[in-house]
Formats: C-alpha cells, sequence, structure tokens
C-alpha cells in the first residue's frame, strides 16, 4: 500500500522535494475519480481493495495528485517539524516517568511555541501546569493553566480538563477571587450510575482487574457487566445484547453510512489510489471543507425509520465489503450493525456523527466501554415496552428497538475528562448512558484464602 507520505515526494519534474520545500500546485487538478467496489460477489477477497479503486500494489500515475499547497492547514501535519514535534511528545512522557520535570520544562514550551501538532496543544499546556506543580511552583503552574484557556485551538474535552485544573490551583492562598470563568457555567452532566458487586481476583499492580463470573469464569469487569445486563433478571427487564466496543461499533457505522462524504471529491487531500482515508479525516477543517454535504446528509438520516437505516448499513456493506478503508470486515458482523443502527435510530446515530465529524482526531475516541441493543421489544406504535416499564422514542432518539450506552469502572478507576465530556454531548442530544460500577465484598486470592478488598 502507497503511504500518503509517499505521494509528498512527487513534483512535475520528478524531482524528490523535502517536507518543507515550495509546492507546485497542478494548473488543471487531475480528476479523482469517487470509490468504487469490484462487481465481483460479496466475499471475502483475497486481497483487500482500495476505497479509489484498483488492486496493484504501485500507484497508478493517473492517480497520482500534486501535494497540497504549503498554507493548507491539514498539510501541516506531514512536515517534518510535526513529526518531530510528536517525537518530542513521547521523548517527554518518558522523562516525566523518570520524574525528570525539571528537564521538560523548556521542551514544553519549545513545543508551544510551535505551530505544530496543533490538536496536542491542549495536551502540553496542561502537562507543562502538572510538572511545574510538581517542582513547587504554583504560581507558575496557575499562570500556565490560565495562558492555555486563551489558546484557540484547544478540543472540548482539553479545554474542559484546564478549566478543572484552573478551579484546583485558584484557592487562597495561591490566589483570592474567582476564576476568570463561570465555575456553574462548566459543569457536565451527570449520568445515572448504576452499582454491580461482583467477586475479584488479586492482579498484579498495572493490570486490569479480574471479576468472577456466574459460572466461576474469570471476566473483564466490561465482560462481566454484560453477563449482568443479559441476565432475564438483570436491569430493566435484562436480556440486553451487548458488545464491549469503545466506539469501534460507531467508528465503522460512521464510514459505513458517510461512505460518499468521506470519499468525496475534495482538493489536495487524495494523492493516490490506495489511501484508506483523505489526509484531512482526522483534522478539524473536515467538516468546515464539506459543510455543504454534511448538513443535508445528517438530517436525512436523522429523518430515517429504523428500516432505512437497515437498508442504508446493509446497502453499504455489500457494496463496500473487503474495501480497506477503517472497517474491519472480520470483527464486524453487519447483521449486528443494523441491529444496533436500527435500535439507537436516525436521531441519536446523526448527532453522534455530527460530533465526530466536527474533530474526527478528537471525538473518535472516548465512547463509553459497551454499546448494548434489544430488537424484539419494540411494537407497532414505536414504543418499547418490558416487564417494569416503558421508554418511549422520544427519550431515545427514535429507534425500532431500545439501545444504550455504559461506561464501565471499577473500584479505583474514574471517568476521564474526554470521556466526561463524551457523556454530557450524548445525555444533551438524548442519548441513553449509564454508568455503571462495579464494586467488591470479597477479594479472593487465586491460591485460596479470602480478605476484605482493601
Amino acid at each position: 500500500q502507497c503511504h500518503p507520505a509517499d505521494a509528498a515526494e512527487v513534483v512535475h519534474d520528478g524531482r524528490g522535494a523535502s517536507a518543507d520545500d515550495p509546492i507546485e500546485l497542478s494548473p488543471e487538478p487531475i480528476a479523482h475519480p469517487p470509490p468504487v467496489a469490484s462487481q465481483a460477489p460479496v466475499t471475502a477477497p483475497t486481497a483487500l481493495r482500495s476505497p479509489l479503486g484498483g488492486q496493484g500494489s504501485t500507484c497508478a500515475p493517473s492517480a497520482v495528485r500534486y501535494p497540497p499547497p504549503a498554507c493548507a492547514e491539514f498539510a501541516r501535519q506531514f512536515r517534518r517539524g510535526s513529526v518531530l514535534a510528536r517525537i518530542l511528545t513521547h521523548c517527554l512522557r518518558l522523562l516525566e516517568r523518570l520524574h525528570s520535570y525539571g528537564e521538560s520544562i523548556p521542551l514544553y514550551r519549545l513545543l508551544l511555541s510551535s505551530d505544530y501538532c496543533l490538536p496536542r496543544r491542549g495536551a502540553w499546556w496542561f502537562r507543562l501546569s502538572i510538572n511545574l506543580a510538581h517542582l513547587n511552583r504554583k504560581k507558575e503552574s496557575l499562570s500556565v493553566a490560565l495562558a492555555g484557556l486563551d489558546d484557540p485551538w484547544l478540543s472540548p474535552p482539553q479545554l474542559y480538563a484546564l478549566q478543572q485544573r484552573v478551579l484546583r490551583l485558584f484557592r487562597p492562598p495561591l490566589r483570592w477571587g474567582a476564576p476568570p470563568f463561570d465555575a456553574e457555567a462548566v459543569s457536565l452532566r451527570e449520568p445515572p450510575v448504576r452499582s454491580i458487586r461482583s467477586v475479584f481476583l488479586r492482579s498484579q499492580a498495572g493490570k486490569k482487574s479480574i471479576c468472577v463470573g456466574q459460572d466461576g469464569a474469570r471476566l473483564s469487569v466490561e465482560n462481566y457487566t454484560l453477563e449482568h445486563y443479559a441476565d432475564p433478571d438483570g436491569p430493566d427487564g435484562g436480556r440486553w445484547k451487548g458488545v464491549h466496543c469503545e466506539g469501534r461499533i460507531f467508528s465503522a457505522l460512521f464510514i459505513l453510512l458517510n461512505w460518499d462524504i468521506i470519499y468525496m471529491d475534495v482538493p489536495h487531500v487524495f494523492h493516490c489510489r490506495y489511501q484508506t482515508a483523505p489526509l484531512d479525516m482526522h483534522h478539524a477543517s473536515f467538516y468546515a471543507r464539506r459543510q455543504a454535504a454534511i448538513d443535508p446528509h445528517l438530517e436525512k438520516l436523522s429523518c430515517a425509520d429504523p428500516r432505512q437505516l437497515r437498508d442504508l448499513v446493509h446497502a453499504s456493506w455489500c457494496a463496500h465489503h473487503g474495501i480497506r478503508c477503517g472497517v474491519s470486515w472480520d470483527s464486524h458482523d453487519e447483521s449486528m450493525l443494523c441491529d444496533i443502527a436500527q435500535c439507537f435510530g436516525g436521531k441519536s446515530i446523526a448527532a453522534i456523527f455530527k460530533v465526530m465529524m466536527q474533530d474526527p482526531s478528537t471525538w473518535t475516541g472516548g465512547l463509553p466501554d459497551l454499546c448494548l441493543w434489544r430488537c424484539d421489544a419494540a411494537d407497532s406504535d414505536g414504543v418499547q415496552e418490558w416487564e417494569g416499564g416503558k421508554v418511549t422514542e422520544r427519550e431515545h432518539g427514535g429507534g425500532g428497538g431500545d439501545a444504550m450506552l455504559v461506561e464501565v469502572k471499577g473500584p479505583r478507576d474514574r471517568l476521564s475528562d474526554k470521556q466526561r465530556v463524551w457523556i454530557h454531548r450524548l445525555l444533551e442530544d438524548g442519548i441513553r448512558v449509564e454508568l455503571c460500577r462495579i464494586t467488591a465484598d470479597v477479594l479472593e486470592r487465586e491460591g485460596g484464602d479470602d480478605e476484605a478488598y482493601p
């Protein structure tokens, strides 16, 4: 497969060009064909195809586009400065593990003085403030956190994290008065909390907690929660189907239901037919450059009934199966994706997609651990009924069934800032979300003796 960065070496006279050389554009852009699938029967192919057509191992000359202009924001991530900034960021994590906070301070300031890796700036501001606090330079730590709030490149989770950091530091005697923003206005909605008691096996530090299932099997906290919801005596009548996906289900649906948007002809984002995604796929400009097509498309999805959603997922799966596009064809099942789309409904699906499109690099991660659904409880009037209650379409996004997302936390776990912001957005859009906390009565050692959980 030809990497997108390889295409950046192609210029008119065939010479190699460095990432910072002036880029000469073609006077007439080369036509970019829409994604096409093979006309062969829909079976697992021996070699994965490209979303732009073709099956060879080299770039066809007619498929190569000239590099984007140097001023293109998304092109900055492919320049040598961005590569060096990412390397330096990983090196800084190693320094922090070694508690070499003093050495990290000038390096973070160097990164923040550059215009590379803009989506990482929020993390840089946050870590710089933390490391200054480790060195007992609390006033500088607060000043850095306040300066970071004015950075226009912060994503919502990064902004929330810095605001919480300022609230923790903005206390006497370090600082008197109120912070420069309304603390009440930055509070987030909290999901309903469900507690489940379990027996845990003591695990080594740094390893995931292990629960004992109903039949004595050793399960992760996520699989133990799936077992609890699937039980007939489980929450809301039980019998939930579910999968531990952490957003991978919605990433697959995002590609399948937005195929024409992702692979539409946008200038400078495709260089060869073997790219799996446009070059701006994980850049904040993805939405702005396609807004005229995205808004009516999401409106159409929002108004789609459950049967239409199933048909859309099925048609896209059949048309594109086997194409290397970011969907793990072996890990996902078509009928499962159809069921999930039907149960969540068009309104909820469109709301999640709109958030993901506005900044794919930020919002593709952080979704709750579990995706749960039930297709067999919907009546003809669109009301989901089960033993113990009734839930209407309006409350849960208008799906042809019932669905929800569940974030699972063990005894010592807590929600990250990105998870908190995601949950807030989901609740604001009327999507059902729960926080499931696993607590322990007894902690068993694998050898036998039990002891109370510390």
